[in-house]
């Protein structure tokens, strides 16, 4: 750019020189004088170490970026415990000119037959670690634990495993007793179905406590286990307790009322298809599937979650809970 200051002395015995001073290094950059110290009294300060004598200042790099970084990493539809600091970082991450050189002689310095650029890289990030560091936004990396209530979960596994073999011990008595008279008043069927129904949620819950290691095959029979066991035990009676309130009502209008046992199998056979069906719905338009639900809590681990780690930096707890 033409300077009417250069143009003045241009051809004159006060002609500017252009005064060539050493390269540009990194350890110059970092021992160049502050700008606010250029006009102080005390010259050694105003001038400077020698270390920071040196040519021009490196020019960072420019970089693209794309917007949808942004809306993936951190947009309104993420959760904040599970926001990546990746657009922070890359929007504010620099090299220079000089530290690309730097790097391409650390890859001079050994045969690059046995050192890949990676490995120099690496090796220059390790050395480096200070400047590459000060990018990491604050509590990255984040630290996380598997929030869940052990002994919840523990109990719901010992009592639906002790549900479990009571209804297996009870089907046990009512098969060998079939024949007495308060068991085939009661309809020996019916009992057969309440059993069934009760084992089923026994075995639900038992999956229902193993939330953790869930699988799409576990939560699927879940939901099939409680939703059919919760029907065979409570239709059966439901079925009985309208079939007498039919009778009641009968007698009390003088009527004759014939109910068989095909009658109240067919009203439980019926409601326990409309449930199925809606299961098998449910299970072929959505089926149940193992979720993670993250939270990010006020906790912070002083130092990170590794002690080992060369980033000793705070981090931020993350609890998450598995359910299906």
């Amino acid at each position: 750019i033409p300077d009417p200051i250069y143009e003045e002395f241009q051809g004159t015995d006060y002609e500017f020189v252009k005064v060539t001073l050493p390269a540009a290094t990194q350890t110059c950059q970092e021992n160049r004088i502050n700008a606010e110290h250029r006009c102080v009294p005390d010259h050694a300060l105003r001038v400077g170490p020698l270390e920071g004598v040196c040519d021009e200042t490196a020019r960072p790099l420019h970089k693209l970026m794309l917007k949808e970084m942004f809306e993936l990493t951190q947009g309104a539809g993420v959760p904040k415990a599970r926001h990546s600091p990746a657009h922070s970082v890359v929007s504010q991450f620099s090299l220079t000119e000089l530290q690309i050189n730097e790097m391409f002689k650390y890859w001079q310095t050994v045969d690059s037959s046995s050192w890949t650029p990676r490995e120099a890289i690496c090796q220059w990030a390790v050395d480096n670690l200070d400047h590459l560091t000060q990018y990491i936004p604050r509590t990255y990396p984040r630290t996380v634990e598997t929030s869940s209530n052990q002994a919840l979960f523990i109990s719901t596994i010992i009592l639906g495993t002790l549900a479990t073999l009571m209804v297996v011990a009870t089907t046990f008595f009512v098969y060998t007793n079939r024949s007495r008279r308060v068991f085939r008043y009661a309809q020996i069927e019916f009992l057969y179905l309440l059993l069934a129904g009760a084992a089923a949620v026994g075995v639900g819950a038992i999956l229902t406590g193993l939330q953790q290691h869930s699988t799409n095959v576990t939560c699927v029979s879940q939901i099939w286990l409680l939703g059919l066991g919760y029907t065979l035990t409570l239709v059966p009676l439901l079925v009985k307790v309208a079939a007498i309130n039919r009778l009641m009502q009968a007698a009390q209008h003088m009527r004759r009322v014939e109910l068989t046992r095909t009658t109240l199998r067919e009203g439980v056979a019926l409601i326990a298809l409309l449930v199925a069906a809606y299961l098998l719905l449910w299970t072929i338009v959505d089926a149940p599937h193992p979720e993670a639900d993250f939270e990010l809590t006020d906790e912070v681990m002083k130092g990170g979650a590794d002690d080992s780690s060369l980033l000793q930096i705070d981090s931020q707890v993350v609890q998450v809970r598995y359910y299906c």
